[in-house]
């Protein structure tokens, strides 16, 4: 799955389990981006051949709707297709959070907060959420993921951290996927332990004065469902990702009996 890509795989039909009369001979891909459009007859799979596409060259952050059929061999041999399966291609996040800023507490605990213009997210998903990473101060190690927090709030309380030690902080915010690092805070030390205190008025007053950020997220548009065909003997495993790498997203669905 990429902002333009997305890669089908379906399991072959079996005639062992499958109903139908062999042999399937190949199988046609077609797909849309929207119902009330036509379906495009994008190539024809060979069954010998990995049961795979990739369809490229689709807008990006965009609902597409893929479905295949089965072929047998002669005239007339392509059968019904199977009930489609809907994928969205990924929104490019071109921002990252600024302004990230650490505060030590009256708790000896670190507040870290960050800004986001709102108008710069043109995602449907809209921000899902962000992910707080740190490093040592003048460490040349990678910075380590802390905590993920929810897309409507932007600071999180930092805890568990070496006492005495400096840290630097940065943020990426998820939309479909993740952006890229913000730039680092700076260094501020996590504090010694001590005997915590009852929270006291400045710290009331810093709970109510946490930054959070409202927004309303748009939600993504979806295909309205395809009428499921009467007949679906053969029953293949579909996945939808990209660049040919498969996730663990997958859905069973049925091809048809090809025809005679």
């Amino acid at each position: 799955m990429s902002q333009t890509s997305v890669t089908i795989q379906w399991r072959a039909w079996d005639e062992q389990t499958d109903v139908g009369d062999p042999p399937v001979v190949g199988y046609i891909l077609y797909y849309r981006k929207d119902a009330t459009d036509s379906w495009s007859n994008v190539t024809v799979i060979e069954s010998i051949q990995l049961l795979q596409y990739t369809q490229t060259n689709l807008e990006e952050d965009t609902i597409y709707a893929f479905s295949v059929s089965a072929v047998r061999e002669g005239d007339m041999g392509e059968g019904p297709m199977g009930p489609p399966m809907t994928v969205k291609t990924l929104c490019e996040v071109p921002i990252t959070p600024t302004a990230v800023m650490v505060t030590v507490t009256d708790l000896n605990l670190l507040n870290v907060t960050w800004q986001v213009d709102d108008n710069d997210i043109k995602c449907s998903t809209g921000i899902t959420a962000y992910t707080i990473y740190y490093k040592v101060d003048g460490s040349s190690d990678d910075p380590q993921r802390i905590t993920t927090v929810s897309g409507s709030i932007m600071y999180t309380i930092i805890e568990g951290l070496e006492p005495g030690e400096s840290y630097t902080f940065m943020v990426s915010l998820t939309t479909d996927q993740e952006s890229h690092l913000s730039e680092a805070s700076m260094a501020v030390t996590f504090p010694m332990s001590s005997t915590p205190k009852s929270p006291g008025k400045a710290d009331k007053e810093m709970t109510r004065n946490i930054i959070t950020s409202t927004r309303t997220t748009k939600a993504p548009h979806r295909l309205p469902p395809t009428a499921r065909p009467p007949r679906m003997p053969i029953r293949p495993e579909f996945f939808a990702d990209g660049g040919g790498v498969l996730t663990g997203l997958s859905h069973n669905w049925d091809l048809l009996n090809p025809g005679p």
